[in-house]
Parts: structure tokens; C-alpha cells; sequence
């Protein structure tokens, strides 16, 4: 007999689920450590989105951000540590991009509109100084 589960009961089994447990390591040897990559919640995807529909300059650096973590998931840096981690190697930053891409830790539908959208954006905004330069 199975129990039919209650609108709190489901409440609760989604709050108290851990979906966020799958950490996978990330040899950066550049940088002289191995570390763990996260998926990003709720709020570090919305914020990434935002930022990359501003058309932000950052975005390895973003998704390093807030995907780079201990093995417990623990961020390791803050939003505030993005300005300074855009200045590391870009190949270093790419490296940890793709594998959070690879490992489906942010691949949703929004994430690549609001890229494709971004790059539009700025081929179009390309085309205008363009075409201004041919007047």
C-alpha cells in the first residue's frame, strides 16, 4: 500500500534533498593544486545568467567563481574575487569552463540562450560601428 504524499511532504523532500552533492576534482597544476568543481545553485546560476546577458567580460572567470569548491562543495572564492581571478591564465580558466560544461554542472537551455543572445547582441552592435565607419 503506498502512501500518498502530501503537498508539505513533497515541500520538504525537495528542501531536504541534496542535489548539489556531485563534486568532480580538477588538477590545476599551474596554480599548484588540484581542486573541486561544483554545480552552481539556484542563486549562482541566476547571478551568471545576468551577468552574461549584460554581456559581461568574465564569464570563466564567473563560472570559476562560483563552481571551484573544497571537497565538501564548499565555494572557495566569492563574487568579489571575479575581477581578480579574470587576470589568471585564460587557458587555466577555459579548462575549468569546459569541464563544467562536460560534466552538465550548468549546461541549461537559459545558460546558452543568454550566451547566444550576448554574442548577437554584440555582433550587432559590431555591425552598427561598421557600418557607421562605410557612411
Amino acid at each position: 500500500m503506498s502512501k500518498k504524499k502530501t503537498q508539505t511532504d513533497l515541500r520538504l523532500a525537495i528542501l531536504a534533498s541534496n542535489d548539489l552533492e556531485k563534486v568532480v576534482s580538477i588538477a590545476l597544476p599551474e596554480w599548484g593544486v588540484d581542486a573541486f568543481l561544483r554545480p552552481m545553485d539556484g542563486h549562482d546560476l541566476d547571478a551568471y545568467e545576468i551577468a552574461v546577458g549584460k554581456g559581461a567580460s568574465d564569464i570563466r572567470a564567473q563560472i570559476a567563481a562560483r563552481t571551484l569548491c573544497d571537497k565538501d562543495g564548499n565555494r572557495l572564492f566569492t563574487d568579489e574575487d571575479i575581477p581578480a581571478l579574470s587576470r589568471k591564465r585564460g587557458f587555466v580558466l577555459d579548462r575549468i569552463y569546459q569541464t563544467v560544461h562536460k560534466n552538465s554542472m550548468l549546461g541549461t537551455e537559459g545558460v546558452v540562450e543568454a550566451e547566444k543572445k550576448s554574442e548577437t547582441e554584440f555582433k550587432e552592435i559590431g555591425s552598427e560601428s561598421s557600418n557607421e565607419q562605410e557612411m
